[in-house]
């Protein structure tokens, strides 16, 4: 990190021209600063007019420093679709992390409940609150399940603190570490959560355990559920998500950026209706009730 002022203005610049492919930005800003060789290196900037303390340890830091945030389309269909669910939207972040979904969507969302067990990821997640003197977000240091228990969990082996799992093998890590595990509905009936119009879900293939637990909340309340699909790499035998929702639930495969004319990209994100057999990636399940934004048309 000793490069000239000039130079690191100029990749910064570069990370956030959003028409140009976001492969082509990430390997030229690599060459110059290896997210994957760790530098404990503090910075702060600005995140969509909130204060945001990072560090260049973290994978997400070195995206916000660089990019502006770390997966900006996921920003944008949260801007889009949670005041969709109703005039004061409750959002629920489960699989918080560091606080970057938290930090942005409590701009948008009546109240957060954020939830993240992992103590040292949780107290970076506290941190971004606190400095922000953020009222509307809750935190909750806790995961959520299917079950009641103390769980193994496998922290983070690389500077990607998202790639923390309760799943054994799910990344390379030599450590367990014993978190708590909550059932959400009891949970949420026990701390008057009683209102829930969005759900996040981001647990790195324990997915299917939060929303099992999540049971009754998505019955009741029928929340537009954004979440990671994964059953591939668990060799689960799902086929899809299907069973986990009521019946009026459609789903939709989230797609990132598109790219455009070789180098360049359209800056946005794309929906694709899901049938029965679903791919890998992040989902979107929309109660019936909600209809697509008149601007967003499902791709094929």
């Amino acid at each position: 990190m000793n490069r000239s002022p000039f130079i690191n203005n100029l990749l910064r610049w570069i990370g956030r021209q959003e028409y140009i492919r976001f492969g082509l930005r990430d390997r030229l800003i690599r060459f110059f600063h290896n997210p994957d060789v760790y530098l404990n290196k503090s910075f702060e900037v600005n995140f969509f007019g909130k204060k945001y303390s990072g560090n260049f340890d973290s994978f997400i830091d070195w995206c916000v420093y660089y990019f502006g945030a770390y997966s900006k389309s996921e920003l944008k269909l949260f801007e889009d679709f949670v005041p969709l669910a109703t005039e004061k939207p409750i959002f629920i972040d489960i699989g918080a992390n560091i606080g970057h979904h938290t930090l942005f969507v409590s701009s948008i969302a009546y109240k957060v409940h954020s939830f993240e067990p992992f103590p040292s990821v949780f107290k970076k997640l506290n941190q971004k609150i606190q400095e922000n003197n953020i009222q509307n977000v809750f935190l909750h240091q806790v995961g959520l399940g299917n079950e009641k228990e103390i769980k193994d969990f496998y922290p983070p082996p690389t500077c990607n603190t998202g790639t923390g799992s309760f799943i054994a093998g799910w990344n390379e890590s030599n450590e367990v570490v014993k978190l708590q595990i909550e059932i959400g509905d009891e949970y949420f009936n026990k701390y008057e959560i009683l209102k829930v119009d969005f759900i996040k879900i981001d647990v790195e293939g324990f997915e299917i355990e939060v929303i099992r637990g999540l049971k009754k909340t998505i019955q009741s309340h029928m929340p537009i559920c954004f979440f990671e699909w994964n059953q591939n790499k668990l060799n689960s035998g799902f086929k899809n998500g299907k069973e986990l929702f009521p019946e009026t639930y459609n789903f939709y495969i989230f797609m990132d950026s598109q790219k455009k004319l070789g180098i360049f990209q359209k800056a946005d994100y794309g929906l694709a209706k899901l049938g029965d057999l679903w791919t890998n990636g992040n989902v979107l399940a929309l109660p019936s009730h909600i209809a697509l934004p008149a601007f967003i048309t499902p791709l094929n």
